[in-house]
């Protein structure tokens, strides 16, 4: 990029009038298993929507990912437990390790502002960030559900220890 073009990168996003309509819009329909994801021009710092995707599993949310950043709004049941199931809203920041930092500093600044554009994304959406799209999977989502890191282990059995004195042990 040019120097000119690097200022421009920098510049701080924004949404089109058609990505704003559309956003709102998801938000109100409120379906399950639906996806919007998101571009930002690189030129302009505009974001505007890709592609929208009904009836869609994670897996087919992520074919749609190429290996360049990516904004996504995906609604989601999440088995949070082994009785209960819920809806979640996830905002995803699909960053790729090996995208340019230029990328991810500009879809960076533009996953701040949608999320802060929108008061009930901000309010009920899960704000998360995926690295890789062979990890997008409904183990993940749970994962980031619970807020959880890792898989715990089984507990560590306890161990009894004993003593004993003896006066002329030592």
């Amino acid at each position: 990029f040019s120097p000119s073009e690097r200022l421009q990168l920098m510049a701080s996003p924004s949404l089109s009038d058609e990505a704003r309509a559309q956003i709102a819009a998801y938000l109100e329909q409120g379906k399950t298993d639906s996806a919007l994801i998101m571009v930002c021009d690189r030129k302009t710092s505009v974001v505007t929507v890709k592609d929208q995707l009904e009836d869609a599993s994670p897996e087919d949310v992520a074919e749609e990912l190429s290996g360049l950043p990516r904004l996504i709004l995906y609604r989601r049941n999440v088995k949070v437990d082994e009785v209960k199931t819920q809806e979640y809203l996830f905002h995803i920041f699909f960053n790729p390790l090996d995208a340019p930092v230029d990328i991810k500093r500009l879809y960076s600044a533009a996953r701040t502002y949608v999320h802060n554009e929108f008061k009930w994304l901000k309010d009920h959406g899960r704000e998360v960030e995926l690295n890789d799209e062979r990890d997008f999977n409904d183990v993940w989502m749970a994962v980031k559900v619970r807020g959880l890191t890792g898989k715990s282990g089984a507990p560590l059995p306890g161990q009894k220890s004993t003593f004993v004195y003896k006066e002329n042990s030592i």
